[in-house]
């Protein structure tokens, strides 16, 4: 007899929320109300590069190459040492142990080391460089934010 009793239920008791139905992807609200931004995370495990704003991959592309030409403007001796080349148009033809990655404006080449490799490398590297570089300034025009987990 340890079976909940049926039929019976308590004409007092508050009546139980609904569950929201499923909101269109232009209100994107929360619980609290507040309206959450579209992103897109380049994530290399323990080092995540974070831009707020985007909705589309080609976009994010074109963010993350210009923030690093931006960046290798002033720091482009760090960003060399730490395997990370940015140049006006088509990246080179990587070598067996780099990735490239072709953006609108500015071509990206990383240095992954021996293959198999994986995304997650490259995004590691980059978000760990910017990281220890002094660029608030350029993260907060481009609405990045670089994240170390752990």
């Amino acid at each position: 007899m340890n079976e909940k009793p049926k039929g019976i239920f308590n004409p007092f008791a508050p009546k139980k929320k609904k569950k929201p139905t499923i909101q269109d992807f232009e209100e994107r609200k929360t619980e609290s109300g507040i309206v959450m931004e579209p992103s897109v995370t380049f994530d290399g495990d323990s080092y995540s590069l974070k831009f707020e704003g985007i909705t589309d991959l080609k976009e994010a592309t074109a963010r993350l190459t210009s923030l690093l030409y931006d960046v290798s403007r002033v720091h482009g001796a760090t960003l060399t040492a730490n395997g990370i080349v940015v140049k006006p148009g088509e990246p080179q033809p990587p070598m067996k142990d780099e990735m490239a990655l072709a953006g609108p404006n500015y071509g990206l080449t990383v240095y992954v080391g021996n293959p198999p490799h994986t995304e997650d490398m490259a995004y590691r590297r980059i978000a760990y460089t910017l990281k220890k570089l002094a660029i608030n300034g350029v993260l907060a025009k481009y609405k990045a934010t670089v994240s170390e987990r752990g």
